[in-house]
């Protein structure tokens, strides 16, 4: 059950970092750059309430007896991380993707 978090946790990030590519070698300006901003944010904020939502679970669980305390502590503990880390880095790409299509020179 503890390593559903880090499968779950490691896809979200190659999605993540596949849509980040998307935006390399466009020009700042490019619809494409305020997509792909736009994208992982939503993207950031999809993890971090699928990550706490399953942490919710975990509790659950165990509060019904279908794990024990152990497995209940080890999955929280590897979710917490990817809780924490994986909606922040994901939407902090988001933004300086974003904030950089806001702050190209536009062509008039």
């Amino acid at each position: 059950m503890d390593s559903l978090f880090t499968y779950i946790g490691i896809f979200l990030s190659v999605i993540a970092l596949t849509i980040a590519f998307l935006s390399k070698g466009n020009p700042h300006g490019s619809m494409v750059n305020l997509f792909v901003g736009i994208i992982l944010i939503g993207l950031g904020a999809l993890s971090f309430g699928l990550l706490s939502n399953l942490t919710e679970f975990l509790n659950i669980m165990l509060s019904n007896g279908e794990i024990d305390e152990t497995t209940h502590f080890l999955s929280k503990r590897n979710a917490t991380l990817w809780l924490n880390a994986l909606p922040v880095v994901t939407m902090a790409i988001g933004v300086n993707i974003l904030s950089a299509w806001f702050l190209a020179p536009r062509n008039s």
